[in-house]
This record gives structure tokens, C-alpha cells and sequence, in this order.
């Protein structure tokens, strides 16, 4: 009974390890706007992963959630996400095609019509350790 429990800790431990290994933190910015991506699973060819962080423009520190979808081709993401600023500012949804860096062209709508028709921010890629969290 001993060596069937220490069996099954162990493939639970060796399914977590693998897990964590699948989902990374994802950074990306344009200037002083700056998208942590916390544990973005692997997408694949038609697969669909949650997306949600944290958005920081200077001072403001606020979350975000969204999703993401790869297309049939392997390389082509679709992402979106709703910035939820509350008393801080003005909540808005953003929407751009990528890859699995999430980097682009990324139109907004921080008007409330439903149009990306504010921006685009231009996400580039940057190291995670390099963002601060005020």
C-alpha cells in the first residue's frame, strides 16, 4: 500500500511539474503601458486559453481578463481582453492579432461603443522581471 501511494504522489507531483512547465508569464508594452499575461497556458491549432493579468500605466495597477484563440494554422492568434479600471479610469476592451508572444498591433475601445477605434498600441515584447509593480 506504501509503494501504490508513493506512486500516485508522485505522478501527481510529475503532472504538476508539467503543468507549470506548459504556463508562462507573458509581458508586453507599449511605452509607459505595460500587460502582464500571468500563466498563459500553451494555445495549439484551434484552442482556446483564458487570458488575465495585470494592466499598468504609471501609478494605475489594475487586472485584466480575456482570452485567446489559435487559428487552424498554428501560428495566428486572435486575443482579446477587458482592462477593468473601475474609479481609477476608464475600463476598455482591446483586441489584436498575434502569436503566441502576444506582441502587435493592438486596437481599443475606451469609449464604450464597442469599435476598436482608439489606438492602436504597438505591444512589443519585454522581460517580466524588467515591469514593477508600484
Amino acid at each position: 500500500m506504501k509503494r501504490y501511494l508513493t506512486t500516485v504522489v508522485a505522478a501527481l507531483l510529475a503532472i504538476s511539474v508539467a503543468q507549470a512547465a506548459i504556463a508562462a508569464d507573458v509581458c508586453v508594452a507599449d511605452g509607459a503601458q505595460q500587460f502582464i499575461f500571468k500563466k498563459v497556458k500553451k494555445l495549439k491549432a484551434g484552442a482556446v486559453v483564458p487570458l488575465t493579468g495585470v494592466h499598468l500605466n504609471g501609478a494605475l495597477v489594475v487586472p485584466f481578463s480575456g482570452s485567446a484563440v489559435m487559428k487552424a494554422d498554428g501560428v495566428t492568434v486572435q486575443a482579446g481582453i477587458f482592462v477593468h479600471t473601475g474609479p481609477a479610469g476608464t475600463n476598455f476592451t482591446m483586441g489584436w492579432t498575434t502569436t503566441t508572444a502576444l506582441a502587435g498591433f493592438a486596437s481599443y475601445d475606451n469609449n464604450g461603443d464597442y469599435l476598436t477605434d482608439s489606438g492602436p498600441l504597438v505591444l512589443t515584447t519585454v522581460d517580466c522581471s524588467t515591469i514593477v509593480i508600484p
